[in-house]
């Protein structure tokens, strides 16, 4: 069993100009790697990977693209969470629906939370100074990224590490032209 979810990837220069935008490294501050920024479409949780690949293989959707709108902050786990919004748009909506049908036949259930997408690009203890997150926010105006191709979505696996979770790639699945 392996902790899973489904996600898109970014570009690595729509990661590379996300990176920029992050915090400077301080105190109680876990950057997120250029290399793990995604969009996630759907958390599974602890499953087995080889049901998981089968089902989403049913998975059909058109390619699209996606435009990120903004930087936000939620709390979680006692501390905070810095994030680049994603517009919402049928295409992800779409996709984000038909995967959690496919997944939802073998019996996996779906997230029942709201969906707000973005990218994850920090996590903070209590510890970081409000200057800190004050300032992220701010960099705001800076967000001028243009829309993201996705021809293609990931079947994750999550593993914990000292540095924090690390992810592998299990499946990719195109997305396809015709129905």
């Amino acid at each position: 069993m392996s902790r899973l979810f489904v996600a898109i990837d970014l570009p690595a220069q729509v990661s590379a100009k996300l990176a920029r935008l992050q915090p400077s490294p301080c105190t109680g501050l876990k950057l997120i790697s250029m290399t793990q920024m995604h969009l996630t479409l759907h958390f599974i949780g602890e499953a087995a990977i080889s049901p998981v690949i089968d089902a989403l293989q049913t998975v059909r959707a058109q390619p699209f693209s996606f435009r990120l709108a903004g930087l936000g902050q939620f709390r979680a786990n006692g501390g905070l969470t810095l994030w680049a919004g994603v517009e919402v748009n049928e295409a992800l909506l779409a996709l984000r629906m038909a995967v959690g049908l496919a997944l939802s036949s073998p019996g996996f259930r779906p997230e029942a939370r709201r969906y707000t997408p973005h990218i994850t690009l920090a996590r903070c203890k209590p510890a970081v100074p409000a200057q800190v997150i004050s300032q992220f926010m701010a960099s705001s105006a800076m967000l001028d990224l243009p829309e993201v191709a996705v021809a293609g979505f990931v079947l994750y696996s999550s593993t914990m590490s000292n540095e924090g979770s690390q992810y592998s790639c299990e499946q990719w699945f195109p997305l396809h032209c015709g129905r």
